[in-house]
């Protein structure tokens, strides 16, 4: 490897140099990613199997439910603001264990929750840990060259819908026999293989040079290098902070090149405000993030949470007459093909990622496809039928499912290394509104909630193409002209 003469050099230059290879650390960060991100899905869609059967055995109210079904939400929601600027102050890696831990702890202690205070306790702290979910992608965006970023960061939001449509699988064979503590406690198993899996891991050589701790970050890119190429990087070769590799350095720069740099990669300034809304880019950056996360979320989660409420089979006494409320049978087989337009879209993304598309016109395209596929339920002979509801249920997720997996791709990269997991759990917790959000329109007419979901949906068209460059992201300008 050669540097051109440079004694100084980013994690970034570096890992452009080594690239990837497959079966290699990289790899290694790549499937623990992937299990968490799937072990936290199935955690999120497990409340949407096991919520009715939770009602009928602590004979809640429909208010106490909601409260149960808040608890985790409420905890994703902390987790998002929490758990980002933790990861960027003490590093990536003890915060992808702690939200490990989270789920893990939270999983197994669900299934032995004696009462609903209890449940709401270990729901919110499953929340915390969820919460988290993005810190390992960001780790897995610091780790890839430019050229296959986008396609190992989708590789990683596929698993999410492995995870939904496992747990809907396990849960079909588990939850009428065995109830729903079994389901609970087998949903808490991957992530605690994640947890040890995190325990080898390296910290983020990105993160390590930024902080001024380049010996360390060396000491992570030679296992790279080593397994990529052979060889570790060359005696005297100093790893530092983007901040420092450049002729345009911080401490020559005037106050406008400050600014300059500090909106693109590695800038001097880490404040929350200044890298949120601190110049026009990064306020006009923030804007459009937060608005695709919000609108993936207000369309996505609606339609995910809310399958099982909508397959649920009728039970009925021997009369024939008189409804079983306290008896809960789901259509699985409905269930799970809609929950299979996750994989559907992910994998189309994945695709489209690969022969180069933009993440940001996936997005938009996926807005666009999506806005006329809403006003297909107005049809009334679709509405009233069983296949009817699952072709409405699966076209809505097959391009929705894609919107958030590029909203998460291009939050990765988005912000400078030391605000870049809390400006992502920023947007997170932003999401997380929209999912709150359309919680609160169930009970709407169709002819009234739909057109406002196809608004939202306008509004990320926009937002996802006009979006400007992120930190890491091919073709951003380089650090001087950064405006």
């Amino acid at each position: 490897m050669t540097f051109g003469g440079q004694v100084r050099v980013s994690p970034e230059d570096v890992i452009e140099k080594v690239g990837w290879r497959g079966g290699g650390y990289q790899q290694f960060l790549l499937l623990v990613t992937c299990i968490t991100i799937a072990s936290e899905a199935a955690e999120v869609a497990l409340l949407s199997l096991i919520l009715p059967h939770v009602k009928n055995e602590f004979n809640l109210t429909n208010w106490e439910t909601d409260k149960v079904a808040m608890s985790i939400f409420a905890g994703q929601m902390f987790g998002c603001f929490v758990m980002g600027a933790l990861a960027d102050s003490f590093g990536r890696k003890p915060c992808v264990i702690a939200a490990s831990v989270l789920v893990a702890v939270g999983g197994y202690a669900s299934a032995l929750a004696d009462s609903t205070t209890a449940l709401m306790v270990c729901r919110f702290a499953v929340g915390l840990g969820v919460g988290a979910a993005f810190v390992p992608v960001d780790m897995l965006a610091e780790a890839c060259p430019d050229h296959n970023r986008t396609t190992r960061t989708q590789l990683a939001n596929l698993s999410f819908s492995v995870g939904v449509v496992a747990i809907t699988v396990i849960g079909a064979l588990i939850l009428e026999p065995w109830g729903w503590r079994l389901l609970a406690f087998i949903a808490a198993l991957p992530p605690t293989v994640a947890l040890v899996m995190a325990f080898y891991l390296d910290e983020s050589p990105t993160w390590l040079a930024d902080v001024g701790r380049g010996a360390e970050a060396k000491r992570a890119l030679d296992r790279i290098c080593v397994e990529n190429t052979g060889y570790p990087l060359p005696e005297g070769i100093q790893v530092v902070g983007d901040r420092e590799t450049g002729i345009v350095t911080p401490a020559t720069m005037d106050g406008a090149e400050k600014g300059a740099a500090m909106s693109g990669g590695g800038g001097g300034d880490s404040s929350a405000w200044y890298n949120l809304a601190g110049n026009l880019v990064n306020l006009f950056r923030t804007v459009c993030l937060w608005t695709l996360a919000f609108v993936q979320t207000f369309n996505f989660y609606g339609l995910m949470l809310n399958a099982p409420v909508v397959f649920r089979v009728k039970q009925y006494a021997d009369d024939g007459v008189t409804e079983l409320t306290n008896k809960v049978v789901f259509d699985y087989a409905a269930i799970l093909i809609v929950n299979s337009g996750d994989l559907v879209g992910n994998f189309s993304a994945l695709l489209a990622l690969k022969s180069k598309t933009n993440p940001r016109s996936v997005a938009a395209a996926c807005a666009a496809i999506s806005v006329p596929m809403l006003f297909v339920p107005l049809v009334p002979s679709l509405n009233s039928h069983r296949w009817g509801l699952v072709f409405l249920m699966l076209i809505g997720r097959i391009p929705a499912a894609p919107i958030g997996a590029m909203s998460w791709i291009l939050n990765a990269v988005a912000y400078p290394t030391l605000f870049r997991a809390t400006g992502h759990g920023w947007a997170n917790a932003v999401a997380r509104f929209g999912a709150v959000t359309a919680s609160s329109m169930y009970s709407m007419p169709a002819a009234l909630s739909i057109p406002i979901h196809a608004l939202a949906l306008v509004a990320a068209i926009p937002a996802a193409l006009f979006m400007p460059k992120g930190a890491l992201e091919h073709g951003a300008p380089p650090l001087k002209g950064r405006r």
